[in-house]
């Protein structure tokens, strides 16, 4: 995209007239005619050029005035399109928006796009051709225009009251009727193009005839007709390239418009000097309030300086660059966006300007994130899981055979926990882990981990522990904490709980051998009456502690 971008951005060089192509070659053949030859022809041939020239100006000119008259509806069909699809966007995003808060402004945005439609059509009805064509064209456009705005009305009325699986069986059964409209103007602007160029063939081949009927006149001086000659070749040279370089500048501008990716273009020095509407939405601000700034406006404080003078060391070296950053909206929003930058390069091989694409992926970021949260961590109490447990006590291992420090682990089951649930329900049981899986986490330094590995169970990873002896102090601690009375709604809930501790390197060595002599001292202490905890190195030496 971005090569077909700077592609489109300077005028094709190649296509205009070379300035080597000069009349000396031409120049010699005159001068051996002789004087009285070259007078007469002088003559002939200064009242010829002036007529000619007089009459190819205005048939030029009237050529060109026939084209812009057949090719200016164009741009207004090109908007009812591309605000057709930004509708059919918008349409089936409020569809997945289901009530959400950007469901508001979706539904301004299409009432914006309606009337801009309209607008529109009141301009191409006025602008178009008085014709057979066109006539049937306006016809046919202005019932797939009253076809889709009727969809589209509908559909906000389906969704302001809140159908939103009724919407989106509606749109599903008219999505080829939304579709007809964006068709037909398609091949209607294809067919003008069309329409356009076989008119400049057509003007060409008539021109072609002026010249010969014209060269008739001229035979009698043979200069005459080389001069004519050279001239209506640099004018038609001229005459093609500019149309030419209108048409493809033309293109450019409308895949620049209608592409759904935001689109920025700067000069070598970071002046902003054009923008698509894709980039306006993105960002907030109005095509004034970019074009003549710096793209600095919208930083969001979230790269550093050597973050950017990266990005401008490799444009200027590599010219072009592509990664990710965040971005701050006009009304303040931070978002996450695609980004990618190449340089366009001018006469002299250096960078004149900059192209960028963006896209935003914030909603994406943000359900990764999301993703992998849910994939670590409980999804009830918001505790780490078993997995981010294991991923936790492998990485505190390996800090303690670094600098040697005990590591000890804390396995903890609920006493009469199932009692809960099978009495009071188990939405106050799920209140009671939420509330004890806080109480823990407060319990504990921010240094610990705090996990609920399944059911009732929890277990907690001490680091840095200076002290052993300091283990069964914060395992009374603890149980104290556990046993008190909890108000859960209109209930008073009591539970104690079993403890069960093994220390690294004293009890094992590896993650799953430290949490298995944990689970079988705590369970050690539930046989030995609950409401206790065990140390690993005691079991078969003594008895629970309580």
């Amino acid at each position: 995209m971005l090569q077909f971008v700077a592609g489109f951005v300077e005028t094709p060089k190649a296509c205009w007239p070379h300035s080597s192509l000069g009349m000396e070659s031409y120049a010699q053949p005159l001068r051996r005619r002789g004087v009285k030859a070259i007078a007469a022809g002088v003559v002939a041939l200064t009242a010829l050029i002036g007529g000619s020239t007089f009459v190819m100006l205005r048939f030029d000119g009237y050529v060109k005035a026939i084209y812009e008259h057949n090719t200016a509806p164009i741009r207004e069909l090109a908007e009812i399109r591309a605000r057709a699809t930004d509708i059919r966007r918008l349409l089936w995003r409020l569809v997945a928006l289901r009530g959400r808060e950007e469901e508001r402004q979706a539904i301004a945005a299409i009432h914006v796009n309606l009337r801009a439609i309209d607008n529109a059509w009141a301009r191409y009805c006025a602008d178009a051709p008085d014709n057979q064509h066109e006539d049937v064209l306006a016809t046919e456009i202005g019932h797939r225009l009253t076809l889709f705005s009727g969809i589209v009305r509908s559909s906000l009325e389906r969704i302001s009251f809140g159908d939103h699986d009724d919407t989106r069986d509606w749109l599903e059964q008219n999505v080829e009727a939304l579709n007809q409209l964006d068709t037909l103007i398609a091949s209607e602007v294809d067919l003008n193009v069309a329409m356009a160029a076989a008119l400049r063939q057509e003007s060409a081949t008539m021109l072609s005839v002026a010249i010969t009927t014209a060269f008739a006149f001229v035979l009698l001086a043979t200069g005459a007709m080389i001069s004519i000659a050279i001239f209506t070749h640099l004018v038609r040279q001229r005459d093609d390239a500019m149309e030419e370089s209108r048409y493809h500048l033309w293109l450019a501008d409308q895949a620049i418009e209608m592409t759904l990716d935001g689109v920025m273009i700067t000069n070598a020095e970071g002046t902003i000097e054009k923008v698509n509407p894709a980039f306006c939405r993105l960002t907030g601000y109005s095509q004034a309030e970019l074009v003549g700034n710096n793209p600095r406006m919208l930083n969001s404080g979230r790269q550093t300086k050597e973050f950017y003078r990266g990005l401008w060391k490799a444009l200027r070296e590599a010219g072009q660059w592509k990664g990710e950053l965040w971005n701050r909206r006009k009304d303040g929003g931070v978002y996450l966006e695609s980004l990618s930058i190449a340089g366009i390069c001018g006469a002299n091989h250096e960078y004149t300007h900059f192209a960028a694409i963006c896209t935003d992926i914030t909603h994406r970021q943000q359900t990764v994130e999301r993703l992998g949260h849910l994939a670590t961590h409980d999804m009830l109490t918001g505790l780490p899981n078993r997995f981010l447990l294991d991923e936790r006590l492998s990485q505190a291992l390996a800090r303690a055979r670094r600098m040697p420090q005990p590591v000890a682990l804390m396995f903890l089951d609920l006493d009469g926990f199932k009692a809960v649930n099978d009495t009071l329900g188990h939405g106050v049981g799920d209140e009671l882990l939420i509330l004890i899986g806080r109480d823990l986490q407060n319990a504990v330094r921010d240094s610990d981990t705090v996990a609920r590995i399944g059911g009732d169970e929890f277990a907690i990873v001490l680091e840095g522990i200076a002290d052993q002896d300091h283990l069964p102090m914060l395992a009374r601690s603890l149980l104290r904490m556990i046993r008190s009375a909890r108000q859960i709604g209109e209930h008073q809930v009591f539970v104690t709980s079993s403890i069960g501790i093994s220390v690294y390197p004293t009890d094992a060595l590896t993650p799953g051998e430290l949490l298995k002599k944990a689970d079988v001292a705590m369970y050690h202490a539930k046989r030995n009456g609950k409401d206790a905890f065990c140390l690993a190195s005691s079991i078969g030496s003594a008895e629970a502690t309580l």
